[in-house]
């Protein structure tokens, strides 16, 4: 059955994608962030390639950690609660911590069940959202180390400013707090610093450390305000299509509101997605679409199911033709300049209800 809208996904861009960034790791490890459903590109589908390419999966909750069926290690990269302890544990899950006392509880499951459970520890130097804080890593960081049946397998911290073009000097200070922070640990483990924007501009977050944690660049997006400075493919293209078509005169509202009117007699084509699909509701009389290979502008607000296009300087659209909302001439990150928001928002805000087609192209 047709859709009425639906997300492409190009596996073989993936693979390109893949190899492009493995050659550039120089035998670093990966963790393939692919939280939030794959970045919304449907995680399900992704897994059998991903899986010839990453040595571990990285995802910020538990669920997530569940809808993975995979042999390759899988790391809880946002904090964990106490209910959630015991599956962790069961499932062979590696939590990341900042609390004792979540240690403490993983620690007596794991003796319970006769297991050792490995854990990565975050180091707050700069990031203030999730991780120990700094002044206080040396002392948690030894006190796990004397709680049974725990181990740490990695320490960790998070870059706050690698995408912004002035966040040089404060990327650099974080690096250098943590390369001081390890030289007084007493024992020795995997590091980590770069995200996909560390990576691409600072040598300094992975050159002398263990592993990279990639997100969006696997998908080909780019965690800047600009194109990836390397050659990698977006592997998602969204689409809907033409169900109504018909002549406004000039001075007609359209849509909610009303807060487009005709300037003049107008061709408008009603598409078959909206806001409940997770097109941006801010793309109201600011964004377009792609129709035969041409441009045609949003007018009126975008509603829950529909949205209103200008065809009439595009000639023979018909119902039921095919429409590109991101791909084929619009990039996602002209969607979310458009929307004011980010790329990272437009990819994961796409439904579920919206079916994800997976390709080889």
């Amino acid at each position: 059955m047709i859709s009425r809208t639906w997300v492409e996904i190009d596996l073989s861009a993936l693979r390109h994608n893949l190899t492009v960034i493995k050659e550039r790791l120089k035998g670093k490890k990966l963790l393939a962030v692919v939280k939030a459903d794959a970045y919304g590109h449907g995680l399900e589908g992704l897994v059998p390639v991903l899986d010839q390419y990453i040595d571990f999966w990285g995802v910020a909750s538990l669920d997530e950690a569940l809808k993975i069926k995979n042999d390759k290690p899988i790391v809880i990269l946002s904090p964990i609660l106490q209910p959630e302890v015991t599956p962790v544990v069961e499932n062979d899950f590696i939590p990341t911590v900042s609390s004792i006392e979540i240690v403490r509880a993983l620690s007596k499951e794991a003796q319970k069940l006769h297991k050792v459970v490995n854990i990565f520890v975050e180091v707050d130097t700069g990031m203030r959202r999730t991780g120990v804080p700094a002044e206080n890593a040396i002392e948690f960081i030894n006190d796990v180390e004397d709680i049974p049946n725990v181990k740490i397998m990695s320490i960790f911290t998070h870059l706050a400013t690698a995408s912004l073009p002035e966040g040089g000097p404060k990327v650099l200070q974080q690096v250098r707090d943590f390369r001081n922070l390890l030289k007084r640990l007493r024992n020795s483990y995997m590091v980590h610093v770069a995200n996909s924007a560390g990576w691409l501009r600072f040598p300094e977050t992975y050159e002398e450390f263990d592993l990279v944690r990639i997100g969006i660049l696997i998908y080909g997006l780019s965690p800047f305000d600009h194109s990836p400075t390397i050659p990698v493919r977006p592997i998602l293209e969204w689409k809907t299509r033409i169900v109504d078509i018909r002549w406004v005169d000039k001075g007609m509202g359209v849509s909610y509101d009303h807060m487009f009117v005709a300037p003049c007699r107008m061709k408008l084509a009603t598409l078959s997605v909206g806001y409940g699909d997770g097109y941006p509701r801010s793309l109201s009389n600011r964004g377009y679409v792609m129709i035969h290979g041409k441009r045609a502008p949003i007018v009126g607000r975008v509603c829950m199911d529909l949205t209103i296009v200008d065809v009439t300087n595009i000639p023979d659209v018909k119902i039921g033709d095919e429409v590109t909302l991101v791909g084929h001439g619009i990039t996602m990150e002209e969607v979310a300049k458009l929307a004011d928001t980010v790329n990272y928002e437009v990819a994961t805000r796409i439904s579920t209800r919206v079916p994800r087609i997976y390709l080889e192209k």
